[in-house]
């Protein structure tokens, strides 16, 4: 297989989620400062929502089937850190470096969860030798705007008249129910990503910590 980046993380499916980040996208593309500009690279795809946990750099069939490994070892472990049930309320907006726009997730409790999982995670793949590519703080949050290199070079940024209007909404919650490996390339045209890997997140009981 070629190298191909691969992303663990949990599917956002709710549509009153979803649906709050298309209108988030259509208040900034309808707005006539920015139908100047083509828009349409900057607007995360609605069909591939996700929660990321993990970022991976995967170069050969064998070491796919390793982080597979390393995940059905680790399911239990991370099921009994969510295996309360899990539910993250989606409340507020954040601006990163005014180019990037996010729903974030809006409970402390969820958040340590959160970091919990994708430090478990992250430490067993790279002990293991997975190539795991840098990422900032996990902190919970899915993009909904982003420009990418070329627009950030012709110095675009995202106005605050946009989204501070909204900066406390609440856009609503998602159960974690699953946890999945995708493959982010060869995407097909409005549809989620291809998932090479994926289970369930219900806790045993009969499992000890």
């Amino acid at each position: 297989m070629r190298e191909t980046t691969h992303i663990i993380c949990f599917p956002v499916n709710n549509q009153q989620i979803v649906d709050a980040m298309r209108k988030l996208q259509e208040t900034i593309y309808t707005n006539a400062f920015y139908q100047k500009h083509d828009l349409r690279k900057a607007m995360v795809d609605l069909y591939s929502t996700h929660l990321l946990v993990a970022n991976l750099c995967i170069r050969t069939d064998e070491e796919m089937e390793k982080v597979k490994h390393i995940l059905d070892l680790y399911h239990d472990k991370i099921s009994r850190l969510v295996q309360d049930g899990l539910v993250l309320t989606f409340q507020g907006l954040g601006l990163l470096n005014e180019t990037e726009l996010y729903m974030q997730v809006f409970n402390d409790d969820a958040l340590r969860t959160l970091k919990d999982v994708s430090t478990t995670i992250r430490s067993a793949l790279m002990a293991s030798g997975v190539h795991v590519l840098p990422q900032k703080s996990f902190v919970g949050q899915i993009t909904v705007f982003k420009y990418n290199e070329d627009q950030v070079a012709r110095g675009l940024k995202i106005q605050d008249d946009l989204w501070m209007p909204l900066m406390y909404s609440q856009f609503g919650q998602q159960p974690v129910r699953c946890l999945q490996l995708c493959n982010i390339h060869d995407k097909p045209r409005w549809s989620y990503y291809r998932v090479e890997w994926q289970r369930s997140l219900e806790a045993r009981q009969d499992k000890r910590a």
